[in-house]
């Protein structure tokens, strides 16, 4: 028979969250100072501070560039764009995600071919990506979903045979 006891795995609750403190509000206050003195209407934004937080991002991942955007779907829709791809061109996309993780790729006059999910699973894989590529097939598009990362170092394996670019959708 079952024991239906349960020990909590936490004996406190866990502490709140304190996400904004005086450190915080004297880095806003001062972007706000910096936009009256200045007559800047929109403080910030591809502004000195924005331009040095994307460099550090882009030096604390390696190097390269990286764009701050207010979405998933942007960032989505920057990368593929960054790619250049000719109208056209096909993108491998997950069966199971946001519609704003598929968006870009037809508003970049771009043609989404899904790729069903793993079994038990929700994300796509190599498996699943594979009988999908064709000659026309210019970038791949996987989707982290509920917490449930894809298998990448297979998809990559893939991808790299196939000389065929990547975007991580970790959005959802």
């Amino acid at each position: 028979m079952l024991s239906t006891e349960t020990t909590p795995i936490r004996q406190s609750p866990l502490p709140e969250r304190c996400l904004f403190g005086e450190e915080e509000k004297q880095a806003v206050m001062a972007l706000f100072d910096d936009a009256i003195e200045n007559g800047s209407k929109l403080m910030g934004y591809n502004g000195a501070q924005e331009q040095a937080y994307c460099q550090e991002w882009a030096d604390f991942l390696g190097g390269g560039y990286a764009d701050a955007v207010n979405s998933g779907t942007n960032a989505i829709f920057v990368a593929l764009s960054a790619l250049e791809l000719e109208p056209g061109s096909e993108v491998i996309v997950p069966a199971i995600t946001d519609p704003g993780g598929c968006m870009p790729v037809a508003v970049l006059n771009l043609i989404p071919v899904p790729a069903d999910t793993q079994e038990d699973y929700f994300t796509i894989s190599a498996e699943t990506i594979e009988p999908k590529i064709t000659e026309k097939t210019k970038a791949i598009i996987v989707a982290h979903i509920a917490g449930r990362p894809a298998n990448m170092p297979s998809i990559m394996k893939l991808a790299n045979k196939h000389g065929i670019p990547v975007i991580e959708d970790c959005a959802q």
